[in-house]
């Protein structure tokens, strides 16, 4: 009887040891899970773009012990080859109050009337590379925290180290455009060429010019041949003279007649004495 007494306490020892184990282990892991949860951690992407670019960089909380209220500004070197141009929301800010106008200032703020313990994106970062920045340059990027308040919306929260990135200058992309090459058909025209000659009247006053001549006739005999017959025309027949030829032969016809008349008297008185 005692031996079974005996067993069953040592076996209620041993389940009790087991069950205290997991409690101080799950005590344990609650702890450290609470401790992990006891900052709040932000950490900033990173991005690549070529001089003259416009880049995105995105914050966003990877633990979260909850908040209610953070006020952030991003952080560049003095020297930095690249400018703060501009925020927009993304995750927990999408809920809430967000304010931001770069005109009056760079600093962002989110508020919300209820603890926000998620832990994703929180805002998006813009930035644009310097012209003259060097390819190969790295340009680090982080975060100061101005203000926060945790999950009582009264204390602020404890912040661990910020996670920063960077901007890396890239040289940049060439694009090249498809060509597209129009051939248009050769149209030849040809127009005749017109040439007008301008009418030329010339007046040439006429110079008559009279000559006293003699005329001398003579008078060719026709042959014609006609199976061996000679025949001899007159050619007075054929061509029988006009007007300016007839006045050429008669006038000295006429005189030689006269002659001829005049040495006949003659001789006709000198026989008479």
């Amino acid at each position: 009887m005692k031996n079974c007494v005996l067993e069953r306490n040592i076996a209620m020892k041993k389940i009790f040891a087991v069950i205290t184990a997991v409690v101080i282990m799950a005590s344990f892991g609650l702890m450290m899970a609470s401790a992990a949860d006891e900052k709040l951690a932000l950490t900033v992407s990173s991005a690549s773009g070529a001089p003259g670019d416009k880049v995105t960089l995105t914050v966003s909380v990877t633990k979260n012990p909850g908040i209610t209220a953070l006020k952030i500004t991003p952080a560049l070197a003095a020297d930095a080859k690249a400018t703060f141009t501009g925020a927009a929301k993304k995750g927990i800010t999408e809920g809430g109050l967000f304010e931001f106008d770069i005109t009056k200032s760079k600093k962002i703020v989110w508020a919300n009337a209820a603890s926000v313990t998620d832990k994703k994106e929180f805002v998006v970062l813009e930035f644009t590379i310097a012209t003259n920045a060097a390819v190969g340059t790295v340009i680090p990027v982080s975060l100061t925290v101005d203000d926060s308040l945790g999950a009582d919306g009264k204390t602020p929260v404890q912040i661990e180290p910020i996670t920063a990135g960077d901007i890396t200058v890239v040289a940049p992309t060439t694009t090249t455009a498809a060509t597209t090459t129009t051939t248009a058909a050769a149209t030849t025209t040809t127009t005749a060429a017109t040439t007008t000659a301008a009418a030329t009247t010339t007046t040439t006053a006429a110079t008559t010019t009279t000559t006293a001549a003699n005329n001398t006739t003579t008078a060719a005999n026709n042959s014609t041949t006609k199976d061996n017959w000679v025949e001899v025309t007159d050619p007075s027949v054929d061509n029988p003279p006009t007007g300016g030829n007839f006045a050429a032969i008669a006038v000295p016809m006429l005189i030689l007649i006269a002659a001829v008349c005049a040495l006949a008297v003659l001789r006709k008185r000198k026989v008479t004495e």
